[in-house]
């Protein structure tokens, strides 16, 4: 069902010529590729996501940088995986009306990618995720940070995520990526 919303969704933007709102149609139907296997068709839509996006010059648009990223790391290069989203980290919040949940989604995308290659700015990542996440009532990006932690070994952690995740509607908020 998703997939077939958000082809849609994808086509209804290009008939009425959105160009502004195809990438994230585009970008979300990309996930669900990605999630499914698709890296290759995931990367050319993210791709395209993002060139578009740096037309528009939108920071809530150029949120793409971290599925790049995640498609760098499938591809065995954790080094570009990291590079682009730290990098779309820093030009989410480049304007003084940052989109900070832009900002969460790329800490919670580091918090994963450090943790799988052992990198030692996991525990600070985790720590400005959850930092961010509870200044602004972003509760699915609190129990994210939760589950992080679990991932680095604190095991209350993992039992506090399962109590932050039950307020939210997603169950995806616990998975283990």
């Amino acid at each position: 069902m998703p997939r077939e919303a958000l082809e849609t969704a994808l086509v209804v933007a290009r008939q009425l010529r959105l160009t502004a709102f195809v990438t994230l149609p585009e970008s979300l139907l990309a996930d669900v590729d990605l999630a499914e296997g698709r890296t290759d068709v995931a990367a050319t839509a993210y791709e395209h996501a993002y060139a578009l996006s740096l037309q528009l010059g939108d920071p809530c648009w150029e949120d793409r940088r971290p599925p790049i990223g995640l498609v760098a790391d499938r591809r065995g290069d954790p080094e570009s995986a990291l590079r682009w989203v730290t990098e779309a980290r820093l030009r989410c919040v480049r304007l003084p009306d940052a989109w900070l949940w832009v900002e969460g989604y790329c800490l919670d995308a580091l918090c994963a990618l450090a943790i799988e290659h052992h990198q030692p700015a996991a525990a600070q990542w985790i720590a400005d995720l959850e930092a961010l996440a509870t200044r602004t009532g972003m509760r699915e990006l609190v129990a994210r940070a939760y589950v992080h932690r679990g991932r680095l070994g604190d095991r209350t952690a993992v039992d506090a995520a399962r109590v932050l995740a039950a307020e939210v509607d997603n169950p995806a908020v616990l998975r283990l990526d």
